[in-house]
């Protein structure tokens, strides 16, 4: 009698501890949801303020407001204007017609901008491989404009220049595999480049807009280019997943201090991914950051972004991005909508397919609009004013950029200064009102 009484004491202590049990996760559990909801309200209030998806001037901050105060001018300060450097070398970039790039006579004596570019500024693609298919697509696509390139992942593949590594930590971008394959890349290549691009095989670069952002910089200074994220514990770093460029300077700085030495460097690195938040970008972010190197402002002189980490689509209409996206609370620059999202010379876009890869390098290096200023004589079609491309504000992210670009070749001519004006009286064209505007995120071989 005096057991069962014992056992039924027990059980009702049990259950109470239980009934308290539940009680603490559910106040928990309301915490944490509020904590939610009210992340998701002031996300949907920011992209709401957006009122038209593709209205011109929409912008509005993410994150601390104070955002300049964390990045590096580095890149604005110490370089000048490309215009500028071209004519301190005495050089000057005159506009070319399609036509006679592609039928004149003479086509083999001129000397087109980028492949001038492509020869004086040399840059080296590292590129993490995650499927057969999109290495493929990348290997014909936009590598194919990297003066080197090198593709790292887990696989086999004999159809591009593929090193097989091991996943130390069943991650392809985990600090310790990604350092398997920068000492191989180093390995390989030694000093011939002086700029190393950092992609994954979802994003589709822009090589001669990298060029022509970099080349009048010194790659023996320490420079850290990408897309600027923020965290609380791990601070401000640039993001993989919208590519990250470092000059040779910084590349040294890794090869000589963190990367530094065999194999077996790589293996005796922390894994604990609670400390540098488990991929490589926060941790060689954080290694640069404790060598006083920041993440330079990526910035545009007209406020637009050059490394995007979706396609198009979403940058000119941020409300297809998910209130839930880690974007909306990371994301470190300033946000704009509609065709002033994106720089005229953005670097890179990520997300697509393999097909879509190949669709945008046709867009990019393969169709020719027929302008009127494409050609000798003034022929061809007349595009209709800018903002005849407004697309309007009840967008439903179906039908995006329904429209062709001008493509424009330039030449690189030598001159002397006291003949330049002279030159340029003679022989250009007055521009037309409307051709800088004409032009979208889509470029090709178009420096200006």
């Amino acid at each position: 009698m005096f057991v069962g009484r014992k056992a039924n004491s027990y059980s009702i202590l049990a259950m109470r501890i239980w009934k308290l049990f539940l009680i603490l996760c559910s106040v928990i559990s309301g915490i944490l949801f509020a904590i939610v909801w009210c992340n998701y309200e002031q996300t949907v209030m920011r992209i709401t303020s957006m009122h038209s998806p593709l209205s011109m001037v929409n912008h509005f901050e993410v994150g601390n407001g104070n955002w300049r105060s964390k990045l590096d001018d580095h890149l604005q300060q110490n370089s000048m204007s490309y215009n500028k450097w071209l004519a301190s070398l005495s050089l000057e970039s005159v506009p070319i017609p399609n036509e006679l790039v592609s039928y004149g006579k003479n086509r083999s004596s001129l000397k087109l901008e980028s492949e001038w570019l492509a020869n004086r500024t040399r840059i080296l693609c590292l590129v993490l491989a995650t499927t057969r298919s999109r290495i493929r697509a990348v290997n014909h696509t936009w590598t194919r404009h990297c003066n080197e390139r090198h593709f790292y992942g887990g696989f086999h593949e004999k159809q591009a220049p593929y090193v097989k590594i091991k996943f130390l930590d069943d991650s392809l971008l985990s600090p310790r595999t990604f350092c398997l394959a920068f000492i191989d890349l180093m390995a390989r290549v030694k000093h011939d480049y002086d700029w190393l691009l950092i992609t994954t095989d979802q994003t589709y670069a822009i090589v001669e807009n990298l060029r022509y952002l970099v080349t009048p910089l010194d790659p023996r200074e320490r420079f850290y280019i990408g897309r600027p994220v923020q965290h609380y514990f791990l601070g401000v770093y640039n993001s993989f997943d919208s590519g990250i460029v470092l000059s040779r300077g910084s590349v040294d700085l890794l090869a000589n201090t963190l990367f530094m030495g065999n194999h077996t460097t790589c293996i005796n690195l922390p894994t604990n991914g609670l400390v540098y938040g488990g991929q490589f970008d926060s941790y060689i972010g954080m290694f640069f950051a404790s060598h006083s190197v920041r993440p330079e402002n990526s910035y545009d002189q007209s406020s637009g972004t050059r490394f995007h980490p979706f396609m198009p689509e979403k940058h000119l209409n941020p409300q297809l991005i998910s209130v839930f996206d880690t974007f909306w609370m990371s994301n470190l620059l300033p946000v704009n909508s509609g065709f002033r999202c994106c720089s005229d010379h953005a670097i890179t876009f990520t997300g697509f397919s393999s097909v879509t890869m190949y669709f945008i390098e046709y867009l990019l290096y393969h169709l020719a609009a027929f302008s009127k200023f494409d050609s000798i004589d003034g022929l061809g079609n007349h595009p209709p004013p800018y903002l005849a491309y407004r697309v309007p504000s009840d967008l439903d992210g179906t039908t995006i950029m329904s429209m062709t670009t001008t493509n424009t070749h330039h030449n690189i001519h030598h001159h002397h200064h006291h003949h330049r004006k002279r030159k340029r009286t003679k022989h250009r064209k007055k521009k037309p009102p409307n051709e800088d505007e004409s032009s979208s995120f889509i470029k090709n071989k178009d420096f200006s």
